[in-house]
């Protein structure tokens, strides 16, 4: 009697096991938080935080004015190069386990949850001047919710 080979009738490619769609998945998750780190800086330090006609202010020079609250801002940027400091190392140190690079995750998303908070209470204390925003802020806020999204993405379990 003879005996068929193995024949792979899955989608035509091997087979991946859940361990490497759950590293391929945390790579992903936290590459995409490192780049919505880098946008959030970009946007912070660089891009016109809140903006009158001609007249435009980084989210730099809104926190050093020391005006209300404003201060906090700097926390802003700080949660951002720690998303990059944490997404960083869970890139690149191969010995890290499945569970050090969840809660690696943990601590993205947590990072970028804080930081989607720190903005969102900005914006809402700012009262009448919230028209004023400009795109600094706007893209600083996207680039929060992607750290905080490559965090999510990063501490889930494979589907397989």
């Amino acid at each position: 009697m003879t005996t068929q080979p193995d024949r792979d009738w899955g989608g035509g490619g091997p087979a991946r096991s859940s361990v490497t769609a759950g590293f391929a998945q945390g790579v992903a998750g936290f590459a995409v938080a490192v780049g919505g780190a880098i946008l959030a800086l970009v946007a912070f330090f660089v891009l016109p935080f809140a903006s009158l006609f001609f007249f435009s202010v980084t989210g730099a020079q809104v926190a050093g004015s020391g005006v209300g609250g404003s201060v906090l801002l700097w926390l802003m940027p700080l949660m951002a190069v720690g998303a990059i400091g944490v997404s960083g190392r869970a890139l690149w140190d191969r010995s890290l386990r499945s569970g050090g690079r969840r809660s690696s995750g943990v601590a993205v998303l947590g990072l970028g949850g804080a930081g989607i908070v720190l903005l969102g209470v900005c914006f809402f204390s700012a009262g009448q001047y919230a028209r004023l925003v400009g795109v600094g802020f706007w893209l600083s806020l996207v680039g929060m919710l992607a750290v905080a999204g490559g965090g999510l993405a990063a501490c889930q379990r494979p589907k397989i």
